[in-house]
């Protein structure tokens, strides 16, 4: 930065002075040419410095404009920073020297500056209290000062690459912000940062003011695999990277396609930006301090789409973020919309990273986890709280569990049977605090305060289903009501921003799959080597259905199947065969380790060919029970053939018609969608008569 605040390198400011111009026109005047070049630099130059000091704010076509220009004078200009480092240019003993010129740095917005560090990075410079936001995935390191990203805070004394995903259409986008260092206890600059990094000067580090980053596109076979199972995939990881080439900074609309993100100005009307209000902070602030939540158990509930995950995300970086802090309880009791398994299951986590994406880019292998066979609980209510209560069971006597703070990611069913089921949670989990999301709009909020004195002599009939020690007196607890952060304006009500809940829980599953079956060349499920499985060793079973071991078996065929255990007891044995079933698992608890695809059944050899993302053998060797997923289907992408092109595709692929060669309305599969008119039944009813 120049002495005026300018946000030019030193001799770029100084060339747009009177004496720079004087001083460079008098080395130069040999060729006419270059000096009308270099004066229409220097008036371009001008023209960009004086923009910058009156940059603060403006439409978005203005802020795209100044951009723009700013990229034509790097482009136009025949002389450029490096480019004049062989000027000696002398200076009056009453001003101070000019520094040597360093690397150029792009402006982006107001207190944000960029440029290119290598082919697949990008050194950005955010003033606090600037937010930088993109679209896209990144690999961030701070190698000054201190950020903000989804409530986790990033130093410069960490040294580490965290994996950010800020996917557009999917979510609102994520942002970078800087804080000051005083406010943060942040120490001094990492001085590995340039030893570790060449392309960083020193003097960068030295004279930064904000917080000085480092964004890295990366590409890995979990990125591929998303990419060729799920090609929509694309609007919300970005597609395969190219890197940039040698040279100068490339424009700010190629990045997506060389790094892998691209950075969004907010005044932009096509995206939603994620924001954080300010009481959060004070909130997060109250459990520690106030409530002593440090090791307690949190227990949030929102109705749909008040923003309850992004709360409960911010919450855990939050607890992350702190130095007595390593590790936070994630009990994951919402099946519809999981955080880190598949659909279907309830789970309990560890979590000791930061949580810097949507759920479907941090899939992880839970601590403990149960199969419920679908995501609608009101399919089996009564399933769902004997679940709740083996899960917390298991956290209570688990010891490496003990002394952390819990984190509770509860359904976002706010009326009806939700708020029977939300009412039971807090009896058996006996929160340290209950954080309640509220919005203006009764359909997403419960119908009352989920205080003590009213969740106490609120009657369920879940009740009779538990132990006693679950319909003892409930402690007091902590209520806190919380506004919702999201704006939901009539405007925002019928944006087509977002996802819908059935293709988040696709993404999901697609990634559990994405490393096993997502090959570099093009997806073919048949191209996977499965496990064989003999039905010897291992029995089946339905979840709510009442069906014999044939009907069972024949159901698996193509079909998503739970890798569970059971207790032994409960097993059915077939006559005269040495293999076990069971019907309606629902009414039992398991151990759910996975999931898996059934690829074929031999029946002649009694074998199952099972494709599974598990690899592990003695987490294999645990399984007894493969029970039909039910109602948690797999998405359409896995039973499509790839696209035309394919080397694989030889042969098609069974129960799956390609509508592109059958023309026909003949085979088109039938639809029904007549609703008789209410005439009809007036017609029929007089003729009963």
């Amino acid at each position: 930065m120049s002495q005026s605040g300018s946000s030019l390198p030193g001799k770029a400011y100084y060339m747009t002075t009177k004496k720079g111009k004087k001083k460079m026109l008098k080395e130069m005047k040999g060729a006419a040419k270059t000096k009308v070049k270099i004066a229409g630099f220097i008036e371009k130059a001008e023209r960009l410095r004086l923009s910058e000091e009156n940059l603060s704010g403006g439409s978005e076509e203005e802020l795209e404009a100044r951009d723009e220009m700013e990229i034509g004078n790097e482009q136009e200009a025949s002389i450029t920073m490096d480019d004049t480092s062989h000027f000696s240019i002398d200076v009056e003993d009453d001003e101070d020297e000019v520094a040597a010129p360093r690397p150029h740095m792009r402006t982006f917005s107001h207190g944000i500056l960029y440029r290119k560090l290598d082919c697949n990075s990008i050194l950005v410079s955010i003033m606090p209290p600037q937010e930088l936001y993109f679209t896209g995935k990144a690999l961030i390191r701070v190698v000054k000062g201190v950020v903000d990203v989804h409530g986790f805070k990033i130093q410069e004394a960490d040294g580490i690459k965290y994996a950010a995903f800020s996917a557009k259409g999917h979510s609102s986008l994520q942002c970078i912000k800087a804080l000051a260092r005083n406010s943060t206890g942040a120490s001094t600059v990492n001085d590995s940062a340039s030893a570790s990094h060449p392309n960083i000067c020193p003097e960068e580090l030295e004279t930064a003011e904000g917080a000085l980053i480092i964004m890295e596109g990366f590409e890995n076979e979990w990125c591929e695999g998303m990419r060729h199972i799920y090609p929509d995939c694309v609007n919300f990881i970005g597609p395969s990277i190219t890197g940039m080439g040698p040279g100068k900074t490339p424009q700010l609309k190629t990045l997506m396609d060389k790094v892998g993100f691209q950075f969004i100005k907010k005044t932009s009307q096509k995206y939603r930006f994620i924001e954080y209000p300010p009481y959060w902070e004070q909130v997060f602030n109250d459990l520690v301090d106030k409530f002593e939540c440090s090791t307690g158990i949190i227990c949030p509930f929102g109705g749909k789409g008040v923003g309850k995950s992004t709360f409960v995300r911010w919450l855990t970086n939050r607890f992350l973020s702190r130095q007595d802090t390593d590790r936070v309880l994630f009990l994951d009791l919402d099946p519809g919309q999981t955080e880190f398994t598949p659909p279907g299951m309830l789970s309990v986590h560890v979590c000791s990273e930061p949580i810097l994406g949507p759920n479907f880019t941090h899939l992880k292998e839970p601590s403990r986890a149960i199969f419920l066979g679908g995501v609608n609980v009101a399919d089996f209510p009564i399933s769902y709280i004997k679940g709740v209560a083996e899960l917390f069971e298991y956290c209570v006597n688990s010891e490496e569990l003990q002394g952390i703070p819990w984190i509770i990611n509860t359904m976002g069913f706010s009326q009806g049977l939700g708020v029977h089921l939300a009412c039971e949670i807090v009896k058996i989990i006996r929160p340290t605090a209950v954080i309640q999301l509220t919005i203006n709009n009764h359909q997403r909020s419960f119908p009352f305060n989920l205080n003590r004195q009213n969740v106490s002599k609120y009657r369920t009939f879940l009740s009779d289903s538990l132990p006693p020690k679950y319909r003892q007196e409930l402690h007091d607890y902590h209520f806190l009501t919380v506004n919702s952060a999201c704006n939901h304006n009539e405007a925002s009500n019928k944006s087509s921003w977002g996802t819908t809940p059935k293709i988040s829980r696709e993404l999901v599953m697609v990634s559990y799959f994405a490393e096993k079956i997502g090959s570099a060349d093009g997806f073919d499920i048949r191209s996977v080597l499965p496990l064989s499985v003999p039905l010897d060793c291992v029995a089946i079973g339905t979840m709510n259905s009442n069906l014999r071991y044939d009907e069972i078996l024949s159901s698996m065929n193509g079909t998503l199947v739970a890798f569970c255990q059971i207790a032994e007891s409960l097993l059915e044995s077939v006559d005269g065969a040495d293999k076990k079933y069971i019907a309606k698992a629902g009414n039992y608890t398991n151990n759910c380790l996975g999931y898996g695809i059934v690829r074929a059944i031999d029946k002649q050899s009694d074998t199952l060919y099972v494709i599974t993302s598990l690899q592990e053998t003695d987490i294999l060797l645990k399984v007894n029970v493969l029970l039909a997923a039910g109602n948690v289907g797999l998405p359409v992408h896995f039973y499509i053939s790839p696209g035309a092109g394919s080397s694989k595709q030889t042969q098609e692929l069974p129960y799956v018609m390609d509508r592109n060669k059958e023309n026909s309305t003949l085979h088109a599969a039938a639809k029904k969608f007549f609703v008789p008119k209410r005439v009809t039944h007036t017609v029929l009813k007089n003729c009963l008569l």
